[in-house]
């Protein structure tokens, strides 16, 4: 049997090498399942337009062959069945595409044995895998542990399409100067995908508003239905709290807050709370404040249309900013553990 792979394997990739080469935003899939008892194979992933595509071909003696436009490598999957898709199923396999031309070759019920050749992408991906291979996920750093092989992989991997993807992914984790270096020692073709886009995007959004900038000035309507502009609290301190009612460590630190508005509000604290909802109708919210007894000072909502959380970068909830009597942003803090340094900023200034 594996000189039979072999040969099938050798033979695959002399075609792929004398086979024409594809269009830019074009590939081509050509493989052969071996053992086959199928009468198609199936193919799903995101086109060039990102919509979902889930194509067939029909196996004839085992072979198969798919063609479609991607501008950039893609996460897909490969299996022999039309629905429902199942990653535990010995018939499905995750591959990264590429445009171009590419071979694979598979084993009926062993999918996940999948030889690709043509990807760059995929053996990268593959290699990562192998390098996260040992990690238990039972074990209670295990989040660590990922996070700490990806980092080494996005450094010694500048011109991978894995390394942006990873950034990506773990962008609002990571130390944002760690990000900005990683994402700067990209090149110049992964930095133009557009995982690394987004990346540069969050950088941008954050220097935007980053300590030591003026806030950006915002529109909304609070509980009472009136207008409310952040421009009208100049010559007061204002923490900006965005949080929402469906999430629990943003309710857990209210106390924290209830208690530092009281303690400040009579020397010129305000506290603006931007909720970002994700219903239909405002009575989660509404309830929210309520329960909470938060309706002690302004709450409104964030703007679909013009939100204030791109405003302030706003990446994790809750987040808080902090903001002086002139309008400049003189502090940043996020989740449940940066009270203590929100309490002794606060205890500064007042």
């Amino acid at each position: 049997m594996k000189k039979t792979i072999s040969l099938l394997l050798i033979n695959m990739c002399t075609i792929h090498l004398l086979a024409q080469q594809s269009k830019n935003d074009q590939f081509t899939l050509t493989g052969k399942v071996i053992n086959n008892n199928k009468s198609k194979i199936y193919l799903g992933y995101p086109d060039k337009y990102g919509k979902r595509i889930k194509d067939s071909s029909d196996l004839k003696d085992g072979n198969f062959f798919f063609r479609g436009t991607i501008n950039e490598p893609t996460r897909a999957f490969i299996t022999g069945y039309a629905y429902p898709v199942n990653d535990t199923d010995i018939n499905f396999v995750e591959l990264f595409l590429e445009p171009t031309s590419m071979t694979a070759l598979l084993i009926q019920d062993r999918f996940k044995a999948m030889d690709l050749t043509g990807s760059q992408t995929h053996l990268e991906s593959m290699e990562l895998g192998k390098q996260t291979s040992g990690i238990d996920f039972h074990q209670p750093d295990a989040a660590k542990q990922f996070s700490a092989v990806y980092r080494r992989f996005v450094r010694d991997h500048p011109d991978s399409y894995i390394s942006a993807e990873k950034l990506s992914g773990y962008k609002t984790n990571w130390p944002i100067a760690e990000v900005t270096e990683l994402y700067n020692s990209l090149t110049p073709a992964i930095k133009n995908t557009a995982n690394a886009r987004s990346v540069k995007t969050m950088i941008d959004d954050l220097e935007a508003a980053a300590e030591g900038k003026m806030a950006k000035d915002f529109l909304g309507k609070d509980l009472k239905g009136d207008a409310l502009r952040l421009s009208q609290f100049k010559g007061k301190y204002v923490i900006i709290d965005f949080w929402g009612s469906w999430c629990v460590p943003c309710r857990e630190s209210t106390p924290h807050l209830i208690s530092l508005y009281n303690k400040y509000k009579e020397k010129g604290l305000e506290v603006i709370a931007i909720a970002q909802e994700y219903e239909p109708t405002d009575s989660a919210w509404r309830e929210a404040i309520k329960k909470d007894g938060t309706a002690i000072w302004y709450n409104i909502l964030n703007d679909k249309i013009d939100p204030m959380t791109k405003k302030y970068a706003v990446q994790a909830y809750p987040t808080k900013v902090l903001i002086n009597k002139d309008g400049k942003i003189i502090g940043r803090y996020i989740g449940t553990e940066s009270a203590d340094a929100l309490d002794k900023k606060m205890a500064e200034i007042f």
